[in-house]
């Protein structure tokens, strides 16, 4: 009986763990995607100090709650987010608009992809 409790335990615990991871990396992704939005209108004003800041912020997010997605998700997945965060921010740093919107929209579309797959389906199993 003891081991029976001992393992249904273990199970609830790890249960809630990935609820929970599922949860925080999703909304990482959404505040992330609208950052990558919020910025999107920044660099077509050219306001380009309230741009590099948002782009700062997007990096520092990332960066600090790297906890969670690490042991979640995939690393070489989220080294790419890191590492486009950070040459956006280098690109807006330098004034290099046009790879700053590539960077962008590519940060963007991998932030989405990943959230997507993180819904289970038929499609994200096989």
């Amino acid at each position: 009986m003891k081991n029976s409790l001992i393992s249904i335990f273990i199970f609830l615990v790890l249960i809630s763990f990935l609820f929970y991871s599922d949860i925080k990396f999703k909304n990482l992704c959404t505040e992330t995607i609208n950052d990558c939005e919020f910025l999107e209108y920044g660099l077509s004003s050219e306001n380009k100090e309230e741009s590099f800041q948002a782009a700062m912020i997007i990096f520092s997010r990332l960066d600090e709650q790297n906890i969670i997605p690490s042991i979640y998700i995939n690393h070489l997945d989220y080294d790419v987010l890191l590492n486009e965060a950070l040459k956006l921010s280098v690109y807006l740093e330098n004034d290099d608009i046009s790879e700053s919107e590539a960077s962008l929209h590519l940060l963007k579309y991998s932030t989405k992809h990943m959230k997507e797959l993180q819904v289970p389906n038929i499609e994200n199993i096989f």
